[in-house]
């Protein structure tokens, strides 16, 4: 018997870095890119809460979330495990 469930806050990113790492996988000689349409313009640097002319980070790679994300960045980590593998 199968049981129903929904992805939560964030699932359509999840579905989307999933969707690209299997186009990854089978072989696309493409260059795969996520591009996340939010309601901002990037990533910000600090929590706007406490800093409010923080600047936009517009694009990230893997690694650099990573290491941000080392020093308190919040990201929904879901969305980026599907890209994890590529970049480690």
């Amino acid at each position: 018997m199968g049981y129903n469930t929904t992805l939560g806050r964030g699932g359509s990113d999840y579905t989307a870095t999933i969707l690209a790492r299997s186009l990854y996988d089978v072989g696309s000689d493409k260059d795969i890119k996520v591009i996340l349409w939010k309601d901002i313009d990037g990533l910000l640097a600090i929590n706007p809460k406490y800093v409010p002319e923080s600047k936009l980070i517009k694009s990230i790679n893997y690694k650099e979330a990573k290491a941000i994300a080392n020093f308190g960045a919040v990201f929904k980590s879901i969305s980026v495990i599907p890209l994890k593998a590529e970049a480690t």
